[in-house]
């Protein structure tokens, strides 16, 4: 199997932001299904009732999307997301999002789109974060 045919098995996860009525930011948070886990948060959140809008962006692979939470929870400090922990997905609370580690097959990719663009590995993740991370435009959601 080729590199591009295992990160195509590893599924998109949607970054999403969730904002009350008078636009603040209440969570961030990562899906591979964003609709069911609305309905979860609907059931077990107690700031539910405060969302008024949600923006959706997707990742490519997961690990593009914990680092993509991690980095816009410390950025943007949204009020009901656990800083403690960064907010990152379930199972992987321990680690620090600086020291995230994509799969072997996701390193490869990076290594060589750096090469192929002559430049180092972290301007290529720089990019991709920069591209996940920009703030939604203004205006409905």
């Amino acid at each position: 199997m080729t590199i591009q045919q295992e990160i195509a098995q590893d599924p998109r996860v949607a970054l999403y932001r969730l904002f009350d009525d008078a636009d603040h930011l209440l969570y961030v948070g990562i899906t591979v299904n964003p609709d069911a886990r609305f309905a979860e948060h609907a059931r077990t959140k107690p700031c539910w009732p405060d969302v008024a809008t949600r923006a959706v962006a997707w990742c490519d692979n997961r690990g593009i999307a914990v680092a993509a939470e991690a980095a816009a929870i410390k950025s943007e400090q949204p009020v009901h997301n656990d800083r403690g922990k960064l907010g990152l997905g379930r199972g992987v609370h321990q680690h620090h999002p600086l020291a995230y580690r994509p799969p072997a097959q996701v390193r490869e990719l990076l290594m060589a789109r750096a090469e192929r663009d002559g430049c180092a590995v972290s301007a290529v993740i720089s990019e991709a974060l920069r591209r996940y991370l920009s703030p939604p435009p203004p205006g409905p959601r």
